[in-house]
């Protein structure tokens, strides 16, 4: 199991007590590696609360339209909300509400919708919301106390999104450890796609004809013939076709396979809209580095150009068109860039994530139609 073998190699980097925490720590990230990893180097390098959450929140999605971008922001309360930047202007206006916090902004292909999730804090049930852009007429598409992972748009307001069934163990506790895609359609209970049960599956994106997305675990893929994260070139991307017409799942195989792999460690894809190119965060196999950089490639992983990172972090990619568009966070801003096909940058603007600046901004007034279906 190639994370587990990972966290050996950190757990031998490491003596006493940081041993210790590094191998209790690792132990459960299965098919979570970027954020595990993240969220260790927070914990034994002393980083504030905030800090850490920004870190983390960076890969929780990032979005673009040809007016707008949006991404999920760390408040300062423990909640996330999500900031909504008009692209000419630069105004930004804010997505919260007192209690709740929010994850995983998608703008639909056309950006007339937009759809995240979101959960009252202290309670397990979350929803995925799905907003008319404009007016911001919204509505509960699913609320349930199951994961609701990486929702996107695929087309007249139904969602596709990352999701587990419960299981209840002998002493009664629920879990939710194996990950499936699902489909939402307002006012019907949201149909399982496919069913290989990995650990991890998010970061999905949607062409016209094929579903490209992340995943990671032991079970629901082809066998590697390397499986050590130190030592072998590891790719997590990989692709379904998909019918929009009937939304299933074309010819599902019967275990996935890396729709491609490239020196080093290759995760979190977007694919354009014509399926002719992907991009995607990619980082060296140096252990103790994992900073992962920005990789413009065609559907096949040819790589066209690489953007390294600058700051603590790049978040996933957005295409508008022949545009790429991401997000990077520094110690005091958020840098978003604007790149050409060949990734050249053609325009950046910074936006500042301190709870103080946030708290001034106007608030976006949703008007949420609560009624939905549990899984």
């Amino acid at each position: 199991m190639r994370l587990i073998k990972f966290a050996l190699a950190l757990v031998a980097l490491v003596t006493g007590a940081s041993a210790i925490y590094a191998w209790s720590h690792f132990r459960s990230c299965e098919g979570r590696l970027q954020a595990c990893y993240a969220s260790y180097r927070d914990a034994v390098s002393g980083t504030d609360r905030i800090t850490a959450q920004r870190r983390n929140a960076i890969y929780g999605g990032f979005t673009a339209s040809t007016s707008l971008v949006a991404f999920q922001i760390p408040l300062g309360d423990g909640t996330d909300g999500i900031i909504v930047i008009d692209r000419r202007s630069k105004q930004a206006r804010i997505i919260s509400a007192l209690g709740y916090t929010h994850w995983s902004p998608r703008f639909s292909r056309d950006g007339t919708r937009f759809v995240f999730g979101r959960r009252k804090v202290q309670t397990k049930e979350g929803e995925l919301v799905s907003c008319n852009v404009g007016a911001w007429n919204c509505a509960t598409m699913v609320r349930a106390a199951n994961p609701l992972i990486s929702p996107i748009d695929i087309g007249e307001g139904e969602i596709v999104f990352s999701s587990s069934r419960a299981i209840v163990r002998e002493d009664k506790t629920v879990r939710f450890p194996f990950k499936d895609f699902f489909l939402a359609r307002k006012g019907e209970r949201p149909r399982q796609l496919t069913n290989f049960q990995v650990a991890e599956l998010g970061s999905i994106s949607a062409s016209g004809d094929k579903l490209v997305f992340s995943a990671d675990g032991t079970r629901g893929f082809e066998p590697r013939s390397c499986s050590s994260v130190i030592n072998c070139d590891l790719s997590d991307i990989y692709a379904l076709e998909f019918d929009l017409t009937t939304m299933t799942i074309v010819n599902p195989p019967p275990a996935l396979k890396p729709l491609f792999t490239i020196p080093g460690l290759s995760t979190k894809p977007e694919v354009s809209a014509d399926g002719k190119r992907i991009a995607f965060l990619n980082t060296n196999r140096n252990v103790g580095q994992y900073r992962y950089n920005m990789i413009l490639a065609t559907i096949d992983g040819t790589v066209l150009r690489t953007t390294p990172v600058e700051g603590f972090a790049l978040s996933t990619a957005a295409f508008v068109g022949d545009t790429v568009l991401f997000n990077e966070l520094f110690d005091d801003r958020y840098r978003i860039s604007y790149v050409d096909s060949t990734m050249n940058r053609t325009e950046t603007f910074s936006i500042n994530h301190s709870p103080e600046y946030l708290q001034t901004l106007e608030r976006i007034a949703l008007s949420i139609d609560p009624s939905a279906m549990g899984l």
